[in-house]
C-alpha cells in the first residue's frame, strides 16, 4: 500500500511565499510510490491508492518522463518506474521537472526575464537576492529522493 506522507502538506493548504507547488507534491508522492516496486507500476493504481487526481497525475508522469526521472513501459504488464537510483533523483531534478528554473524573484531567473527587469542595472539587493537563490538551489540539491522514502 501506497504511504501518504505527502497528505499533511495537501490538508493543512499554502501559507507564506515558500511553498511546495501540488506538482511537486504529486511528483513526490508518485515517485516515492515508484520507488518502492520493483515493477511498473500504473499511474490509476498510484492515483486511487493516494487519494489523488488520476488525469493531474498522468500530466505530472508526462513532465518526470520527459524529464528523464521516469519510464514508461507499455503492454499488459506495463506502467512507469524510476528511471536512476533514488539515491540520484535531487528534489531540484523534481521541482525543474514539473515546474521549471527554481527562482524567488524573476530576475534570478535563467531566462530572457532577466533581460527584462527595468530595475537590473541600479538594483542595490540583486546580488544578495542571487545569493540566497544559490543557497536554495543548493539545499535542493543535497536532498535526495531516497531521503523521502521510509
Amino acid at each position: 500500500m501506497v504511504s501518504s506522507q505527502c497528505a499533511t502538506v495537501r490538508e493543512r493548504g499554502r501559507s507564506g511565499f515558500f511553498h511546495v507547488s501540488q506538482k511537486v507534491d504529486y511528483s513526490l508522492f508518485f515517485l516515492t510510490s515508484l520507488s518502492r516496486q520493483n515493477v511498473p507500476c500504473s499511474i490509476r493504481m498510484i492515483a486511487k491508492e493516494g487519494g489523488l487526481s488520476f488525469s493531474f497525475l498522468q500530466k505530472i508522469a508526462h513532465l518526470l518522463k520527459r524529464a528523464n526521472l521516469v519510464a514508461a513501459e507499455r503492454g499488459k504488464e506495463g506502467g512507469y518506474l524510476l528511471a536512476r537510483s533514488p539515491m540520484r533523483i535531487t528534489v531540484k531534478d523534481v521541482i525543474e521537472a514539473v515546474d521549471g528554473t527554481i527562482a524567488m524573484f524573476a530576475c534570478t531567473e535563467r531566462s530572457r526575464k532577466q533581460a527584462l527587469c527595468p530595475k537590473r542595472n541600479f538594483c542595490r539587493v540583486r546580488s544578495e537576492i542571487q545569493e540566497v537563490q544559490k543557497e536554495i538551489a543548493n539545499a535542493y540539491l543535497l536532498k535526495k529522493l531516497s531521503d523521502f522514502i521510509v
